[in-house]
């Protein structure tokens, strides 16, 4: 039995051996007795002798094979010339590397079949000579044709499977090579490759001279390494007599060889097979494994050590993780370089994590499987069709002159799980840059390594995205059993979404949703899902037993329930919304289940509850899940055409316009959101877009709109699936005046309603110029290795409109000042935009200059990057802590990733001391607050504050053992980006509680007892500790009872919302909840709305008001 454990199933019989004679016969009697060729072989076959060596060769070296074949391989049709893209090695096309060279895992080809998916990465010498080696990859998708077979005549070949199933037809039997196997087809053997299981790559080692042999055991005696015995030889489809064969050999039947006392042995110990050269104990090539294995030794370095090597070594590593590279570079399907004498080693997180680890006999590579071509020879590079490597951690692939001057390549990180899963983080996130600092801190004092690596503590991408965040259950800590809800959906509708609250819960956290929430992603129709929720309530029959759930009348459609259930569950993520446990959508899977099949129908309603629960699940950071229903949206979008102006179309009336752009553009501003903080590539691109802006200018031709008026109860209409003709609905006619912006006179608005729509969407449309932007950056930074290109006037031309975009930004939207507002008992609903638009444009300016801060800290780019960087995370800090302090909901969780990313910059400058101690420490102690406030919403931050905290501690500790030089560098606030002092970037009196008691260490299992200390402890500004964060925060007036009617708050008498004064680039424009409010009823006076909705009216008993 094979020691490994193959997913795939073996299907062919082999003969055992190695370097030893066989026979084997597909007919009984085929093969000649006493002579090899007979006048007339049995049963008048061909018969035909295959010749590995010369004639003359040795007696004991001498390979020969002989085929009785039904048709001699001389009867071949005529060779066809194609052009090789891996052609044999010629001197003038090799380039010589002295660098260490890293490839990220290559892509699968899937149109193409083994001939034409074998790509030359590198080599030495000449196969017309017999002199040298080459190495390949091969990715490909389709089995070769049927009439078509090949052969090498450069040299004999080891495959080594990386992804995927190869099942060889050779001309001497059929073997099947599965992942942890290798196959070594013999110079002159003809094959053809078919693919059972799908596409394939894997890699390939080419000996020109000679043939594999296995390696001299010397003093180890006659057993261990590779066993002859366990090297398996096809069993012929015809008759052989043979000492040339193919075979293949499992690697998990490897037997390790290691060192059980002190100091290593050579790695040369992991040698499976060898090609000797004619100098002894000199390899042209080996090929060697790093398979699972136990380490024991004592008082040593136990990984690879640091050397320089005679021999040319190409890694590649087929599953797992390589326990000498744990930095995340090194990936399956990868490889790496290092030529004769170049420097190389464990990368810096493996030293540090070997150097203080507790010498124990511990098992390594657990579920991994590296592995090594090594040569005496050097190796050139291919330098036409096949990707660049990656030179040692940075490179940039531009060829252009005014390139910069180091190579700005962050990278994501790939981390490999039990059960075969994988999880990304691309670089756009920052992981690249966090993993930075903390080797920054590990190498300037390696005493601190065990904290920074304690395997108990968060990791970097644990707080970008938390492991199990897609299984967690939700736990409800409200104490308000009494409002569990005695409605339900009715049939057809799954459990899992939960139940609609009670009419009064549900006007609260109806109002709450349009205060905060739709401010910024309006992709409701405000007046139809306020009917939808009429609807709802109206139509419950509440005449059932106490103990029986109460349904509605009127079927609800899945679409609309999960609308209502997301703004619910939405707006009960804010501190005052007492949502029900029996309401919550308690796991994101409970919903993820239900989207797919509204993926497909291309309706608005099924699109917008899409987006819906893709808002839910960013809300609550469930980043991943968020990503899936982002894919699902992008394949949407493109299905139901909103991807191209609507105002293209005749048949789309204004309003069924305006939904769609507006249901477009908060798609377009989510997909750039999780881009960005999950590190992945776009999923709408700018350039498959056509939709005008929603503030104009419009350019199809407004002239040949239509002037049909719609209607929302017209079926055509986009509307229809959230206003379907209840029986309420047809029952009266509500009296509602001034509906023409919204559902009146089709295209043919006035100008007032267009501007008053422009001033409604604003906030929507700055967010789009930015994610534009944001879109940009990820472009520029972020791409693909293999095709990334940063280059300065690329940099220069997006600073420049990142620059424009923010002067060109209303006045209102660039100044920050709480004490402007009011701070009653409402503040906690507050969503202050101006805010939210310099947190933007700081974070844009983070991305931009980030990558250069994986510099050397001596380059001009670093130092310029890094001083650009630290005066706007002062800044992104002093918004968060000034939002913070006057109790504003912090429920956007970009939020959250910006703060933590704002405080790691700090922390890196102060290490550097670029930056000065006294106020990095001020401000990192202001951030750790803000995340700790945060962590009341998302258990993410606490990862985030306990990454933090273990670097502030890091750098606290560096503080005490070693004295610092003067401060040096220019006070930042003297910088021309940001010149106020100091006291404009930090909140509170620096004797106020939240400055001093935050500037010491802070443990991570201090976190939970500080949740519940902290937020008592903020300072009003006054230098007295006051109660900044409610914990009992309602939407209406502080002496409104929760129960009255929602519209009740307001003025009965007052002007129309359509005729809101205010535009947002009005300095006097209320900041407060109010301005989410016009699109719920826009073109509805109080009058006719309160006249229409009569909680007096007999016909609206047990209605929603």
């Amino acid at each position: 039995m094979p020691v490994t454990k193959f997913s795939t199933p073996e299907k062919y019989s082999y003969l055992n051996g190695f370097d030893s004679f066989h026979e084997s016969e597909s007919i009984k009697g085929a093969l000649p007795i006493g002579a090899n060729s007979p006048q007339k072989p049995p049963y008048g076959l061909y018969a035909e002798k295959l010749s590995g060596t010369a004639f003359t060769a040795p007696r004991h070296e001498n390979r020969q094979t002989w085929l009785y074949r039904i048709l001699p391989s001389a009867s071949h049709s005529t060779y066809k010339r194609f052009t090789d893209p891996s052609s044999p090695i010629l001197k003038a096309k090799l380039n010589y590397e002295p660098q260490q060279l890293r490839w990220d895992p290559f892509d699968i080809d899937e149109k193409v079949d083994w001939v034409r998916g074998l790509k030359l990465v590198s080599g030495a010498g000449d196969p017309t000579v017999k002199s040298g080696l080459g190495i390949y990859v091969f990715a490909a998708g389709r089995d070769m044709d049927t009439n078509t077979a090949m052969y090498s005549s450069d040299g004999e070949m080891l495959i080594v499977v990386q992804h995927g199933v190869l099942d060889i037809q050779t001309e001497l039997g059929r073997l099947l090579v599965r992942p942890n196997e290798i196959a070594i087809i013999p110079r002159g053997v003809r094959y053809r490759i078919t693919l059972p299981e799908g596409p394939v790559r894997g890699y390939i080692l080419e000996l020109y001279q000679g043939q594999f042999q296995l390696p001299e055991l010397g003093p180890i005696g006659s057993n261990c390494l590779a066993n002859p015995r366990d090297f398996q030889i096809p069993v012929a489809d015809f008759d052989e007599d043979t000492k040339i064969y193919p075979y293949k050999y499992d690697l998990g039947r490897f037997s390790v060889i290691g060192s059980i006392s002190f100091d290593h042995p050579d790695p040369s110990i992991f040698t499976v097979l060898t090609g000797p050269s004619d100098h002894p104990g000199t390899a042209i090539a080996d090929f060697v494994i790093f398979p699972p294995r136990w380490l024991v030794q004592e008082d040593t370095f136990r990984p690879p050590w640091y050397h320089r090597n005679t021999m040319s070594e190409f890694m590649g590593l087929i599953c797992g993780q390589y326990d000498a590279k744990t930095g995340g570079g090194f990936q399956p399907a990868g490889a790496s370089l290092h030529n004769i004498m170049s420097a190389h080693g464990p990368d810096a997180d493996s030293y540090e994590r070997a150097s203080n680890a507790e010498l124990k006999p511990v098992k390594v590579g657990e579920g991994s499987m590296a592995f090594m071509f090594e040569s005496s020879l050097m190796w050139g590079l291919r330098t036409g069709g096949w990707r660049l490597p990656l030179y040692g951690m940075s490179r940039t692939v531009s060829s252009d002159p005014s390139a910069l001057p180091q190579a700005v390549q962050e990278r994501g990180s790939l981390r490999t799980l039990e059960k075969g899963k994988s999880q990304f983080i691309g670089s756009s996130s920052g992981i690249y840059f966090v993993n930075t600092v903390r080797r920054a801190f590990i190498n300037a004092n390696t005493r601190l390594s065990s904290r920074l690596l304690d395997i108990t503590h968060p990791t970097p991408e644990e707080c970008i995205v938390a492991d199990g965040e897609d299984e967690q259950q939700r736990t409800n800590e409200s104490s308000a059993d009494a409002s569990s809800s005695s409605f339900c959906y009715g049939p057809g509708i799954p459990a899992g979404l939960g139940r609609p609250p009670q009419p009064e819960v549900a006007k609260h956290l109806f109002m709450t949703y349009f205060q905060t929430w739709h401010r910024f992603f309006p992709f409701l129709h405000g007046p139809t899902i306020l009917k939808t929720m009429e609807d709802l309530y109206s139509s419950f029959d509440q005449h059932g037993a106490a103990s029986e759930l109460i349904t509605p009348r009127v079927p609800m459609t899945l679409s609309k329930v999960i609308i209502l259930q997301c703004i619910f569950n939405l707006a009960g993520l804010h501190g005052s919304s007492q949502l029900p446990a029996a309401s919550e959508i308690q796991k994101p899977t409970d919903v993820l289940s239900y989207l797919p099949g509204l993926a497909v129908k291309g309706d608005l309603v099924s699109i917008q509850a899409l987006f819906a629960a893709g808002l839910l699940l960013v809300a609550r950071m469930s980043l991943r899940a968020a990503a899936v229903v982002s894919g699902l949206l992008s394949r949407a979008v493109f299905l139901a055409g909103l991807h191209r102006c609507p105002c293209r179309y005749a048949k789309l009336t204004a309003d069924d316009c305006d939904i769609r752009k507006r249901l477009f553009w908060c798609i377009y501003v989510f997909d750039r959101y999780l881009s960005q903080a999950l590190g992945h590539p776009l999923g709408i691109q700018d350039s498959d877009i056509d939709v005008c802006p929603l503030d104009g200018p419009e350019l199809h031709h407004p002239q040949l709109y239509p002037t049909v008026p719609s209607s929302h109860n017209d079926i055509n209409s986009p509307f229809s699936g959230l206003s379907a003709n209840s029986p309420s609905s047809q029952s009266r006619d509500i009296p509602i005046s001034s509906r023409q912006s919204e559902t009146g006179s089709g295209r043919a608005t006035s100008e007032d309603n267009s501007s008053q729509k422009h001033h409604r969407h604003s906030s929507l449309s700055f967010q789009v110029q930015y994610s534009r932007l944001l879109g940009r950056t990820l472009e520029l930074f972020h791409k693909s290795l293999h095709i990334r290109s940063i280059d300065s006037g690329s940099i220069l031309s997006l600073q420049t409109d990142i620059n424009a975009l923010w002067n060109a930004l209303p006045s209102s939207l660039q100044e920050f000042d709480p004490s402007s507002h009011d701070t009653d008992g409402n503040q906690g609903q507050v969503f202050n935009e101006s805010a939210h638009f310099i947190l933007l444009h700081s974070q844009l300016l983070l991305l931009i200059h980030r990558p250069r801060l994986s510099l050397e800290p001596s380059t001009p780019e670093f130092q310029s990057a890094i001083q650009i960087c630290i005066s706007e995370a002062r800044e992104i800090i002093k918004i968060i802590s000034k939002q913070h302090n006057a109790g504003h909901a912090l429920f956007w969780p970009g939020y959250l990733s910006v703060t933590w990313m704002a405080g790691i910059v700090l922390a890196f400058a102060c290490q550097l001391r670029l930056y000065s101690a006294e106020k990095g420490k001020r401000e990192i102690a202001m951030c750790l607050e803000a995340l700790l406030y945060m962590s009341e919403r998302w258990k993410l931050a606490k990862n985030c504050h306990a990454v933090l905290s273990d670097l502030a501690d890091a750098f606290q500790e560096m503080e005490h053992t070693a004295m610092r030089p003067p401060f040096d560098i220019l006070d930042s606030t003297s910088n021309s980006v940001h010149p106020p002092s100091i006291q404009d970037h930090v909140v509170g009196d620096p004797g106020s509680p939240t400055v001093n008691s935050q500037s010491g260490p802070r443990k991570r299992a201090r976190l939970h007892s500080e949740l519940r200390t902290r937020s008592n402890q903020n300072n009003d500004g006054s230098g007295q500790p006051s109660n900044q964060f409610p914990t009992n925060i309602v939407n209406a007036p502080a002496d409104g009872p929760l129960n009255y009617s929602f519209l009740d708050s307001f003025n009965a008498t007052g002007p129309a919302i359509e005729d809101y004064p205010y535009s947002i680039d009005d300095p006097g424009r209320p900041s407060n909840w109010e301005s989410g409010m016009p699109d719920l009823l826009a073109g509805i006076t109080w009058e006719s709305l309160l006249g229409g909705i009569n909680q007096n009216d007999p016909t609206w008993d047990n209605a929603f008001f």
